[in-house]
């Protein structure tokens, strides 16, 4: 295993596609951080702006960046993102989200010191579109570890992912060895298909401090497919039992409820950040 000063390679991957206003802004969080070891790789999807060029500035020579000439979606790419890891730890940054500037090193530092934890997730700040807070996602005010499978239904009972988004999360690249792993067929549950797999492997750690920033924008698939999100929900609630994990119906009616309740708290949020879009453009001589 690769170190310096003894920090495990930690696999950073990114995937882009068309992300010329934000790359940029992703890049250097990633460059920014506290931890010494880190294997940044990154794909661009046959982007048909300016991200390429933006990429090719920032990366240096340690860094791998592969520009693929055919688009092939967000799974494809982070499954051969995948492959390529070569560190003992993995975190996924999506490309118009940022890490606070100790989010590796607190991660890494949990699974060092727990080794029955196979997935750890922190806080996250929701950001705008100009990367403004908006407010803090925290599912507990304090750390706590809890056993995989038990974590995964509590997951599947809130109705939506509080487990976080990728930025969100860390995991040990040698419980991943199966391709495709991500799944994007059902909106709003590729990561949950990942996080599934993680949690049959051990257990779960929760970090309170808010370390990565998740960024709404009219771009999200969340913000475009928001009226689907708890139809994808039950859809994927529906993939499970009929593979056999055994969705208790308890749990499969709180995430009916929680799902399409949350689904509509959601939109109001989305009908804010439209307002003020609106406001940008017409009002306030703004621009998007």
């Amino acid at each position: 295993m690769e170190t310096i000063r003894g920090a495990p390679l930690v696999s950073v991957l990114v995937s882009s596609f068309n992300e010329e206003r934000y790359i940029g802004e992703c890049i250097a969080s990633i460059k920014n951080q506290t931890y010494p070891n880190i294997e940044l790789i990154v794909i661009d999807d046959a982007s048909t702006d300016s991200t390429p060029q933006i990429l090719r500035s920032m990366l240096s020579e340690n860094d791998v960046l592969v520009l693929n000439e055919k688009n092939l979606k967000h799974a494809a790419c982070f499954n051969q993102l995948l492959e390529m890891a070569r560190g003992t730890y993995v975190k996924i940054v999506m490309a118009d989200d940022v890490l606070m500037p100790e989010s590796i090193e607190r991660s890494v530092e949990i699974l060092e010191q727990e080794p029955s934890v196979s997935l750890v997730a922190h806080a996250r700040r929701i950001i705008d579109h100009e990367s403004h807070k908006m407010f803090d996602v925290c599912i507990s005010k304090t750390p706590f570890k809890m056993n995989g499978r038990k974590m995964f239904l509590k997951c599947l009972a809130s109705g939506t992912n509080i487990i976080g988004e990728p930025n969100a999360c860390m995991f040990r690249r040698r419980d991943v060895s199966s391709k495709n792993f991500w799944d994007l067929s059902i909106i709003g549950a590729g990561e949950l298909t990942l996080w599934r797999r993680l949690l049959d492997c051990g257990d779960f750690y929760y970090d309170p401090t808010p370390l990565c920033g998740f960024r709404i924008s009219p771009k999200s698939a969340t913000f475009v497919h928001s009226k689907k999100i708890a139809k994808h929900f039950m859809r994927y609630i529906e993939k499970l039992n009929s593979e056999g994990y055994g969705v208790p119906p308890s749990v499969v009616w709180k995430a009916w409820f929680y799902s399409h309740l949350k689904q509509e708290l959601r939109r109001v949020v989305y009908l804010y950040i439209r307002a003020k879009l609106w406001y940008e453009r017409h009002i306030n001589g703004g621009f998007v």
